[in-house]
């Protein structure tokens, strides 16, 4: 047995088996055994970055002749060459201790730049796969769905024919704000008590994507009982506290956004905020039937889902928030995220 795989095999009993991961070079972080309501009302654990973390006092790794560099990698006897890209059009990505969330953040990357694969972890509770990559300061992770990986890296017995990503689809930025996801009246706009846009939508009205993202959170409103009592109003503070309402939300999708999708006025908006390459995070709430999953990428003008009257809400209509950040994910963390008013997107 190589020393690779006896790191491989010591972690992997560490974190339990095949729910945990294959490898890691740093103490795994035990998260609390108690979880704590998390300021958006999403019980969740405290596994994010702490907000007195210093992220700009992290390492930066960018593409360089250093960090490009091609090294190989001894697995079973047999050399190996085989490196991940930091998928393009994406902000700054975290590069963590071990695979998961719960792992500290050791350092951060930029798109576009390369790592030599060392291993990969077995799918967490999203159903990401984190891969082990080499970097000028040591070992670290990052999450499966901020990397590119090639033909090449089948080489290695971890890796299997899904862990291969397609070609990203040829995006034009647009050059103009995007359409609002209904031609319809905004009932209520943007305001201190109000952080996003009513629209007018009819029961059952398509909700297509504004531009191409990610699905990061799907929310259901297990209160929602049909037809029968599909909402509540008015709301208490213990109903956007309440999962089985959706947060008051009812049923919701949240997409991640890259900044090279987004609009002029929207990237501008993000240069003058100093998030230059994050994230654009659109929430759709009040959903009937919200039609993609978790984890889906999904293309401009792509169903979400079907409007509704669902969650705390008084009539059919389409509740929709943007806020910008450089999370990755925003689980227990929307609140964290800087509120945007709709109209550096949209063509309210």
């Amino acid at each position: 047995m190589n020393f690779l795989q006896t790191i491989l095999k010591l972690i992997q009993s560490v974190l339990g088996g095949s729910s945990g991961a294959d490898s890691s070079t740093s103490t795994p972080t035990t998260p609390p055994t108690s979880s704590t309501p998390a300021e958006d009302g999403c019980v969740l654990l405290n596994i994010e970055i702490p907000s007195t973390q210093d992220l700009e006092a992290l390492p930066l790794f960018e593409p360089t002749a250093e960090t490009q560099a091609v090294m190989d990698v001894s697995a079973q006897g047999v050399n190996i060459s085989c490196n991940v890209q930091i998928r393009p059009n994406v902000g700054f990505v975290n590069v963590r201790g071990g695979p998961r969330l719960s792992f500290g953040v050791i350092a951060r990357t930029v798109a576009g730049t390369t790592f030599e694969l060392q291993g990969a972890s077995e799918k967490d509770s999203d159903g990401h796969r984190w891969f082990m990559v080499t970097t000028p300061a040591g070992a670290g992770w990052v999450r499966g769905d901020m990397v590119v990986i090639g033909e090449d890296c089948l080489a290695h017995t971890f890796i299997t024919q899904d862990d291969l990503t397609p070609p990203d689809p040829v995006i034009e930025t647009p050059s103009d704000r995007l359409p609002l996801p209904a031609d319809v009246r905004i009932n209520q706009g943007f305001h201190g008590n109000h952080p996003g846009y009513d629209l007018n939508t009819a029961m059952n009205t398509p909700i297509p994507a504004a531009s191409p993202g990610l699905i990061i959170r799907r929310g259901t409103c297990e209160n929602c009982e049909g037809r029968s009592r599909p909402n509540i109003f008015p709301c208490a503070d213990p109903i956007f506290r309440d999962p089985k309402w959706g947060y008051g939300y009812g049923n919701f999708v949240t997409v991640r956004h890259d900044y090279a999708v987004m609009p002029p006025t929207m990237r501008q908006h993000m240069d003058s905020n100093n998030l230059t390459n994050g994230f654009v995070y659109i929430l759709y709430a009040h959903f009937a039937e919200v039609q993609v999953d978790l984890g889906d990428f999904v293309m401009q003008g792509e169903t979400l889902g079907l409007s509704g009257n669902h969650g705390c809400s008084s009539a059919p209509h389409l509740h929709f928030e943007v806020r910008m950040g450089r999370d990755e994910t925003v689980d227990g963390r929307w609140l964290s995220q800087t509120p945007v008013n709709p109209d550096m997107v949209f063509n309210a």
